[in-house]
């Protein structure tokens, strides 16, 4: 079994919390120690369990908290070379991620693939114990039949749904900000995720998470309507969750 928690996501800020009978870890810091001592409180876990960091991409929504978080506890941090020099990290342990090299992690099997987003390089995990799988992709502009296959064979597929495009459209964002959103290496909308549910969900998946939510170009009761409109007729075995920045979500098990 793994349970996974998203401790906060959205525009401004992502971490995101898994464990195993035999493994925790984070994926992305975006979060202060301070808020993740105080969320993990929330769900009733101590940091100080924690045995990993992975990191997508560089980012600031996504790595802001990172150094806050290593001068609290000292463990390793997978991440690729292009986004650790990007950072100009200097402190941690720091172990690098390469495309499709598995990384055995006690009883975890992580597998990093790429993803289209304009940072210097941006990754989504397979996360495996046993037969049970988490696909996991927070910011991806667009997707290619390899992903669509990763995200198949996954109990839960975690993705981002960003921004709704009518919201977008009339955003006060400047011009060269609403194209980079919509961009290919920018960010899915609603619609793009539930068009990528509908195509990769199947006889593995058991539940599905979005993730990523603008605070400015979407909201929350947008993509419910997607979800009832959209996915939940045609998958009614499957259970549905929203990712918030405000805090954590009930641990989804599979």
């Amino acid at each position: 079994m793994m349970k996974f928690i998203s401790l906060s996501s959205g525009s401004k800020q992502n971490c995101f919390y898994i464990e195993s009978e035999g493994s925790s870890l984070l994926i992305d810091a975006g979060i202060s120690y301070t808020m993740l001592r105080n969320f993990l409180g929330e769900i009733g876990r101590d940091p100080r369990d924690i045995g990993t960091i992975l990191i997508t991409h560089e980012h600031s929504d996504h790595v802001r908290g990172l150094r806050s978080i290593l001068r609290n506890l000292k463990i390793p941090v997978f991440i690729n070379k292009k986004s650790w020099m990007k950072l100009g990290l200097n402190e941690g342990m720091f172990y690098p991620l390469e495309e499709g090299k598995v990384l055995k992690w006690n009883d975890l099997r992580i597998m990093p693939f790429e993803v289209p987003h304009d940072a210097a390089n941006t990754f989504g995990f397979i996360i495996r114990r046993e037969n049970r799988g988490i696909f996991f992709a927070s910011d991806m502009g667009s997707y290619n039949p390899s992903i669509a296959a990763l995200a198949k064979e996954a109990n839960l597929i975690a993705v981002e749904s960003n921004y709704d495009p009518d919201m977008l459209s009339q955003s006060v964002y400047p011009k060269f900000l609403r194209d980079r959103i919509a961009h290919s290496h920018g960010h899915l909308s609603n619609p793009d995720a539930s068009r990528f549910i509908r195509e990769t969900a199947g006889m593995f998946t058991e539940q599905v998470c979005f993730l990523h939510m603008s605070e400015n170009n979407n909201r929350l009761d947008i993509i419910q309507s997607g979800i009832e409109e959209n996915l939940a007729p045609f998958y009614r075995d499957l259970q549905f969750h929203i990712a918030v920045r405000e805090n954590p979500i009930p641990a989804i098990e599979i």
